[in-house]
């Protein structure tokens, strides 16, 4: 005697599963993309008022780099 055995799956729920992760998954992407772009901005935005500061900063601390540079240059000749 010779049998054969069959099973039937109802994918239904496994189908629409796959598609709610998919959408999640899309929304999550373009949501990471916008925020990466909010901090960027606000990055900017906040360092921008230190900028003339940090320029300042530099040159009261570093005034003399360019005379320090020749007088290296002509003691390594």
């Amino acid at each position: 005697m010779i049998g054969a055995f069959a099973f039937i799956t109802d994918i239904t729920e496994l189908l629409q599963i796959e598609g709610s992760v998919a959408k999640y998954t899309s929304e999550l992407e373009r949501s990471t993309k916008e925020l990466k772009e909010f901090a960027y901005i606000v990055s900017y935005n906040l360092q921008k008022p230190l900028r003339p500061k940090i320029a300042i900063s530099s040159i009261a601390v570093y005034p003399k780099i360019g005379d320090r540079t020749k007088k290296l240059n002509k003691i390594c000749k």
